[in-house]
């Protein structure tokens, strides 16, 4: 119930999606769907029913609805960057994106730009670092992406400045498992000095306060 879920699909993408509220599970979801018109939406009226008890935020992008402007997923999260910015910032948070390689690519560089402009609340990351912060969340599964079909290659750049950041990061979440990072002291007898080494190699590392706090690793 502590950890809220973030959906982000298109199309049939959603449909994997169904499983969480199909569960009755009591976590908040978050989800950003995009598909062509309101008559091509599954799951309305389960969706209606969701937003109506408060179990689910739904946002609904539509890129071919007559009468209305042609709107992809990635805008509707761009228009939603403060709510982004709260759940990729709890360390709870879950996220799933499910549809082809070219969105995904397109909200994952929406959300690393997010991420790196920041807002009132939450420090501006800057490009690399927050790359690199999105990179530890799909490291530690908290961000988990289900793509389908052809990989287009829309931002090379991007794409590759991501490739780098995940190697990063699991190049230094093995080397903190293998170092001892001094931590702070509490106040212990002496006969408490034995358990020293216990107490290291039991501690979490915080990888990502550690991200916040260096940039050059």
């Amino acid at each position: 119930q502590k950890c809220p879920i973030l959906l982000i699909a298109t199309g049939s993408g959603i449909a994997p999606f169904r499983s969480f509220w199909v569960s009755n599970i009591r976590n908040p979801m978050h989800l950003f769907f995009g598909t062509r018109t309101k008559d091509d939406l599954p799951f309305a009226y389960e969706l209606k029913q969701l937003m109506r008890k408060g179990i689910m935020n739904a946002h609904i992008a539509y890129s071919n609805q007559a009468g209305m402007k042609k709107k992809y997923v990635q805008d509707l999260i761009a228009d939603e960057a403060d709510t982004i910015l709260n759940l990729l910032h709890n360390p709870n948070t879950r996220t799933y994106i499910c549809g082809n390689p070219a969105m995904e690519g397109a909200v994952r560089e929406k959300l690393i730009l997010i991420l790196a402009a920041g807002n009132s609340e939450f420090p501006c990351l800057g490009i690399p670092k927050a790359t690199e912060k999105l990179a530890n969340l799909k490291n530690t599964k908290r961000y988990i992406a289900e793509v389908y079909g052809t990989a287009n290659m829309r931002n090379e750049a991007m794409e590759m400045m991501w490739k780098e950041a995940v190697q990063k990061i699991v190049r230094i979440e093995k080397y903190l498992q293998k170092t001892r990072i001094p931590r702070v002291r509490h106040e212990k007898s002496m006969d408490d000095d034995d358990d020293d080494d216990e107490q290291l190699n039991q501690s979490t590392f915080q990888l990502d306060q550690l991200l916040t706090k260096n940039t050059d690793w």
